[in-house]
């Protein structure tokens, strides 16, 4: 029962962090805090940038660590969460490369629900380029060097992604 309410919790998270939108600028984030997270990454030749938002975490249910962030572009929100199966959870290392790990790659568009666990059970297939662990000040950044992968949860389509999102380390409960 722990397991599940556990499971909930990060699904509730993940959920929260792909709702929360601003209106105007009005963001009670200041200019450091903002540009400690910005990133702007290309997912399928569509640029999009990221915000404060986007955290990282150990999940330690799913022994994995957790990476969620909101892309958005002029025509679209998406959400997207990476899950890196790491079973003793040590540090990301600045340098480690995860395209030889288990990466699991999940996105929900325009208000879709996604959870931690279906993410987790999630298989990506990775045919070429490479994610990186990089470090900056504020936490940890994934970079994206040409990225090219496929989904279970949508296997019909190939996925084109590069350059880098920033995370902050949130903790869970």
């Amino acid at each position: 029962m722990e397991k599940y309410l556990y499971r909930l919790l990060i699904a509730l998270f993940a959920i929260t962090s792909f709702s929360l939108a601003s209106c105007s600028d009005d963001d009670d984030t200041t200019d450091e805090e903002q540009s400690s997270t910005t990133s702007t990454v290309t997912l399928n030749s569509t640029q999009y940038t990221t915000g404060s938002s986007s955290v990282y975490y150990k999940d330690t249910v799913e022994e994995s660590w957790g990476f969620t962030a909101t892309l958005k572009s002029d025509e679209t929100t998406i959400g997207v969460i990476i899950y890196y199966d790491n079973y003793n959870l040590n540090d990301l290392v600045r340098g480690e490369d995860l395209k030889d790990q288990y990466v699991h790659i999940g996105f929900a568009e325009n208000g879709q629900s996604l959870s931690g666990s279906k993410v987790a059970l999630n298989t990506t297939t990775i045919s070429s380029g490479s994610v990186t662990a990089v470090t900056y000040d504020g936490g940890v950044g994934l970079q994206f060097n040409n990225l090219k992968f496929t989904t279970s949860t949508n296997s019909s389509v190939d996925y084109t992604i590069n350059g880098t999102i920033y995370y902050k380390y949130t903790y869970l409960n």
